[in-house]
């Protein structure tokens, strides 16, 4: 009859929901990290004798955390556009600071998998599409 839907391949599902799971792992983390950190900039929670004013490249990669979070809040939904927002920031805090890419290739793994689930779906979607032009300019006339 018809291909099943490129959504209904177990092998993507799996793998969409190892993002999903491990993207909520980092949105936990991450989130709770930049939150209690945020309190005590504002003065809201009580912050270590020795934290010193954060620096403009600091107040940068402090604000990319942010955007990484809601990107993987968007990569639920739409992989390839979440995908590209954690992915451009990540790139920004690596050319600014090339220490904080010990951090963040914890963060990268997640969003490549959204992008890799993004380029799967697309593939079978495209490659249905094909087989089926391909069968009906292809397929013999019948004569009932």
């Amino acid at each position: 009859m018809g291909n099943p839907k490129p959504s209904s391949n177990p092998r993507l599902k799996i793998l969409r929901w190892i993002a999903r799971i491990y993207s909520a792992i980092i949105i936990f983390v991450l989130g709770f990290a930049s939150v209690s950190e945020l309190l005590g900039r504002l003065g809201l929670a009580p912050l270590p004798p020795q934290a010193a004013p954060l620096s403009t490249v600091d107040a940068i990669q402090f604000s990319s955390f942010f955007v990484i979070l809601i990107g993987f809040a968007i990569a639920w939904k739409w992989e390839l556009v979440g995908g590209l927002i954690v992915v451009i920031p990540i790139a920004i805090d690596v050319t600014l600071n090339p220490s904080s890419l010990k951090l963040l290739i914890f963060v990268a793994p997640a969003a490549i998998l959204f992008l890799l689930c993004w380029w799967w779906s697309r593939l079978l979607r495209f490659g249905e599409k094909i087989v089926t032009e391909t069968n009906s300019t292809t397929a013999p006339p019948t004569n009932a």
